[in-house]
């Protein structure tokens, strides 16, 4: 592994850089956060544009008594 501070060559299992410290435990926890808050704000935008695009199907159904019933029972009442 090259450390990206001083550019020296070092063990892949080290822990520090051998010429200037640099810790690489912290630089690699950094980058899976960097990775899972880009994953996680994908999976929150699907989440909002599915919410939005099932909302228009079930209000855009007919509302008969059979309907609204089905409706009740599936779908939570908010509070």
């Amino acid at each position: 592994m090259t450390c990206t501070q001083c550019g020296t060559e070092n063990p892949d299992d080290n822990i520090f850089c051998t010429h200037c410290g640099i810790n690489f435990q912290m630089k690699r926890l950094g980058e899976r956060r960097a990775t899972w808050a880009l994953i996680s704000a994908i999976i929150g935008i699907l989440l909002i544009f599915a919410f939005r695009y099932t909302n228009r199907i079930i209000f855009s159904l007919a509302l008969t008594p059979l309907t609204e019933s089905i409706l009740l029972i599936l779908v939570p009442l908010r509070q």
